[in-house]
């Protein structure tokens, strides 16, 4: 059975700040703008911030992919608002399929805006990379990630030592950078071969001219450069970004 990748829901991130007890919302339309570039438009010096202190704060919609073929996949089930208010059983009822459809749902890393809706899925198995549920622990709280992974029927880890095959043509394997042990999808589809990145690459920029995030370290860098070479090896010819529209490669 061939394999289909469709994102079934688009990314978008809106931006927001506080002026004078007042919560100010920003919106842009391209992906760099809505992210890193909101910071220079608030005249914000990263030298001097964090990410959590800098008074620009995330609305995100990451992209939710889903995958038919031998399995049903999901990879990312997105931020909770887009689980509470219905749309993302909308996304899928559209398409004939509910959420005890589901045999797999991967989360490539654990942001809320990635993992959120990860216990409605109460028939799937979790994917997600050894350690990375660890070191949600340590940066959040254990009754979260208890209370996420919960119901789900098996926890399957991708390792930095071998991929772990999802279904027929299509593997998880290691990609750390963002967090540290992301995952990314590398989907075989009909004509084309697809890497579903998460946020290795949250942007096309990121992907095609490495221009990351200023928010990011020199070890984050470092992993990321690795581990986009190391996807590049499946010779892609589609990429879907955690945060900006899926795009072919050109090849040269």
């Amino acid at each position: 059975m061939e394999n289909k990748v469709e994102v079934i829901i688009q990314p978008i991130t809106i931006r927001f700040s506080l002026f004078e007890d007042e919560v100010i919302y920003h919106f842009a339309g391209h992906a760099n703008q809505q992210l890193d570039n909101m910071e220079k438009l608030m005249k914000i010096d990263v030298e001097n911030s964090t990410l959590l202190d800098c008074n620009v704060g995330f609305l995100p919609v990451a992209s939710v992919t889903l995958i038919r073929g031998e399995k049903n996949i999901i990879v990312d089930p997105g931020a909770h608002h887009i689980g509470t208010y219905g749309l993302l059983e909308n996304a899928l009822n559209q398409r004939g399929l509910n959420f005890n459809d589901i045999d797999i749902v991967v989360v490539t890393h654990w942001h809320h805006d990635h993992f959120s809706n990860l216990p409605l899925f109460k028939n799937a198995d979790l994917v997600i990379g050894k350690g990375e549920l660890d070191w949600a622990i340590e940066t959040s709280s254990e009754l979260e990630v208890k209370s996420k992974t919960e119901y789900v029927n098996n926890t399957l880890e991708v390792s930095s030592d071998s991929p772990l095959e999802l279904a027929k043509g299509v593997v998880a394997i290691h990609t750390p950078g963002h967090t540290p042990n992301s995952i990314s999808v590398i989907v075989e589809e009909e004509s084309e071969t697809v890497g579903i990145l998460g946020d290795l690459a949250m942007t096309r920029n990121e992907y095609e001219k490495r221009e990351f995030s200023h928010w990011y370290t020199e070890e984050q860098l470092h992993l990321l450069n690795s581990s986009l070479e190391k996807v590049n090896t499946y010779k892609l010819t589609k990429i879907i970004p955690g945060h900006d529209r899926a795009f072919n490669i050109t090849k040269k």
